[in-house]
């Protein structure tokens, strides 16, 4: 399901809907301005509960530039975090390019994403991470490579085009990662395209591709 121009009011509608829902597998939100707030509902909306109360049925959330920032981002890896149950939204697909979450966001979805300390539990059903276009350096990305490292699921796919990365976190990724790289120097108007293994059919909304050169 596709919206335009919602703003944070309109998403807390959207959520209070969500939560009762039980047939929406995809939620298309590009492009709006939801904010903090309006991540913050969302992701309550999709949050395993003691009542029971959450949406179960939402498998893939595009929340492309909506600049719901660090704070939105920790929201929702706090829905993709077992809870002292092992249980965790069902979402196999977030997308969360352009919304500037920067690495202090990034450090909340690797925690969410990792093996949790103390347990052996751990998200098994997220396996596409969109994250092109957040400011993120080589610490967010350090982060994340430590967190999928623990987690060991097979074919994660991870999009960190057009960030501020360098050459170097190419190689800190596990081999069970699938990750992108498009980045664009200061020194230069042609964007480099590491060489990667070549990911699965892109999500929604995904970073435009680049063919590396022979």
């Amino acid at each position: 399901m596709l919206f335009r121009s919602l703003g944070s009011a309109d998403a807390i509608i959207l959520a209070a809907a969500l939560k009762q829902n039980t047939s929406l597998t995809v939620l298309d939100l590009p492009y709006n301005k939801i904010k903090v707030e309006g991540a913050k509902a969302i992701a309550a909306a999709i949050t395993p509960t003691a009542t029971g109360f959450y949406n179960t049925s939402l498998t893939s959330l595009n929340l492309i530039g909506n600049t719901i920032g660090p704070e939105g981002a920790a929201a929702l890896a706090a829905a993709l975090k077992p809870n002292e149950k092992g249980m965790y939204a069902n979402l196999t697909t977030l997308n969360l390019a352009v919304n500037n979450i920067q690495d202090e966001g990034v450090k909340s979805l690797a925690t969410a994403i990792g093996k949790q300390v103390g347990t052996s539990a751990s998200n098994s059903k997220l396996d596409t991470l969109i994250l092109w276009g957040n400011n993120i350096e080589a610490g967010g990305a350090k982060l994340l490579a430590d967190a999928l490292a623990s987690n060991e699921k097979e074919n994660f796919s991870l999009d960190l085009s057009c960030n501020a990365l360098g050459v170097a976190c190419r190689d800190v990724f596990p081999q069970h990662v699938r990750v992108k790289f498009l980045e664009q120097p200061l020194s230069s108007g042609k964007p480099i395209l590491s060489p990667v293994v070549p990911t699965k059919e892109p999500a929604t909304a995904a970073a435009p591709m680049v063919e590396a050169s022979a």
